[in-house]
This record gives C-alpha cells, structure tokens and sequence, in this order.
C-alpha cells in the first residue's frame, strides 16, 4: 500500500512541475523529507522513483 502512495506522490508531483525544474527538486525534496517519517526510506523510496521517472519521460516523448 504504501509503495502505491510513494509511487503516485511521486508521479504527481513530475506531472505538475515537470517544465520548472526548480520547483520539482524543491518539492520532491519536501516529498522525500515527509516519507522518511515512514522509516521506508531509502529502500522503497529508490524502487518507486524509477517507474514514476519512466512514467514520466514516456509522457514527456508523447
């Protein structure tokens, strides 16, 4: 369940602030700053980040 959350907060936020770069490394640090209260991190949080930036790059190809 909670890959499933890690996964699509990650996701989410690369759809919103993906053309500011800027701002997705700010609020993906944020996102990764909240999931450590999990105690998951840096394990599951290395698993979802890769499908949610393949995701992401095959959005970004059309």
């Amino acid at each position: 369940m909670i890959l499933l959350y890690i996964f699509y907060l990650i996701r989410g936020i690369h759809y919103l602030y993906w053309s500011d770069k800027r701002v997705l490394k700010s609020k993906i640090a944020y996102a990764e700053n909240d999931l450590r209260a999990f105690k998951i991190i840096p394990l599951t949080y290395n698993i979802m980040l890769k499908p949610a930036k393949i995701e992401i790059g095959l959005m970004k190809k059309g």
